[in-house]
């Protein structure tokens, strides 16, 4: 495994089409967001690899969310009820386990539909693990 080091971000992986993690810095929060590569919050393709933001409390995951690129515009739903309205998406806040959903999924239910298979605690190290071994099977 390689790391590459831009200004914007560092990146774990093989090049650039065989990532496993990556973390960000949200300049508007002040804070280091974590990205994995983990199977895709979807029930019809469960096999399906993405980018997927994590959302921790004191290094334990509570949401997830999958964001193709850049930081995304989902937030948590305290974040959005903290904003105005004028603020928020000309759509209603989108709730699915896609890409264009506007609120991340809990953890816990996206372990159930997309770790089923996997006997993952609920603990950041075993998501890492899960990463790991999907990144390791594209080699």
């Amino acid at each position: 495994m390689q790391e590459f080091i831009s200004p914007k971000m560092i990146q774990y992986g093989t090049g650039k089409t065989k990532l496993c993690a990556e973390i960000c810095f949200d300049r508007s929060c002040q804070k280091p967001i974590l990205f994995l590569w983990l199977p895709v919050p979807s029930i019809r393709q469960a096999d399906r690899i993405g980018r997927l933001r994590l959302w921790l409390s004191n290094g334990v995951p509570t949401h997830v969310g999958h964001i193709p690129e850049g930081l995304g515009k989902m937030r948590l739903e305290e974040e959005w009820n903290a904003l105005p309205k004028s603020k928020w998406p000309r759509q209603n806040l989108i709730h699915s386990l896609g890409s264009s959903s506007m609120t991340p999924v809990q953890f816990r239910g996206y372990k159930r539909v997309s770790l089923e298979n996997y006997d993952v605690p609920e603990s950041l190290n075993g998501l890492v693990e899960v990463a790991l071994r999907k990144w390791l099977n594209k080699l």
